[in-house]
């Protein structure tokens, strides 16, 4: 049987245990040891917590970043020089069909970019959702945009960035006035009846007429202002196909003068 000394002497008295420290996910205790009352050895005790579990049937939202990509807008002309100062704007569709790449009519956005192109000729919009977007210009005046439809872009996983482009003829846009018969008339080079010949536009709008004569047979043509005049696109009778008259910048209002091949 231990005295109360030899207790005392052996152990350390009153087995003393302090704590020297909690930290955030660590408990720190130290306690004597040996044959000394002095401080010996350290115990320390790693504590992890773990997240609550999600009840059951309640969404579970993933803690990676939403994947993103990239819009690049261009407009240039034909012969690909930069159209400065062209205002454009993509907006992200709230419905879509990226596989068909379709965007349903009357469709609400839910997301809207907008920037001017610079003097490379090109905007990027970075980081932005994947998705469905439209996307439409402003020309700079004094331009000449090429007549086109809807612009879209459709981001996905796979193919995240996309570029679109919007085209310019290089030749400025026709003044005022420059429909006039008389101002088609007199930049054409014309058989000597039909410079005489009382002329009617049927059509004008931008860079592109329908004009004719009245002479015998079909003096009838597609002109297009060119440069600083204008120039014949085509004589009917003519057996150019609409596709590639689209592929020439001429304006859909014009599809009635050409084939379907």
């Amino acid at each position: 049987m231990r005295s109360n000394e030899s207790w005392s002497g052996r152990d350390c008295l009153g087995m003393r245990i302090r704590m020297i420290g909690v930290l955030v996910g660590v408990v720190v205790l130290a306690g004597c040891a040996g044959n000394s009352d002095t401080d010996a050895g350290v115990v320390t005790l790693s504590v992890t917590s773990s997240p609550a579990a999600p009840a059951a049937g309640a969404p579970v939202t993933s803690r990676l970043p939403a994947p993103v990509g990239r819009i690049v807008v261009e407009a240039r002309t034909r012969s690909g020089k930069p159209v400065a100062g062209t205002a454009v704007t993509a907006r992200r569709a709230a419905q879509c069909d990226s596989a068909r790449r379709d965007i349903p009519p009357g469709t609400a956005y839910l997301d809207t970019f907008t920037g001017t192109v610079g003097a490379g000729g090109s905007i990027v919009f970075g980081g932005v959702p994947l998705g469905c977007y439209s996307a439409s210009m402003t020309p700079p005046t004094g331009s000449n945009p090429v007549p086109e439809g809807m612009h879209s872009a459709f981001l996905t996983t796979g193919s995240p960035n996309v570029t679109i482009t919007f085209r310019f003829n290089d030749s400025p846009a026709s003044t005022p006035g420059a429909c006039t018969a008389a101002a088609i008339a007199a930049d054409l080079d014309l058989p000597q009846a039909q410079k005489s010949a009382a002329a009617k536009v049927a059509y004008c709008k931008g860079d592109w007429a329908v004009i004719s004569w009245n002479v015998p047979g079909d003096s009838q043509r597609l002109v297009q202002h060119r440069g600083a005049a204008w120039t014949t696109y085509v004589s009917f009778p003519h057996n150019q196909c609409w596709s590639e008259a689209k592929r020439n910048g001429v304006p859909a209002d014009l599809v009635k003068y050409f084939g379907k091949c």
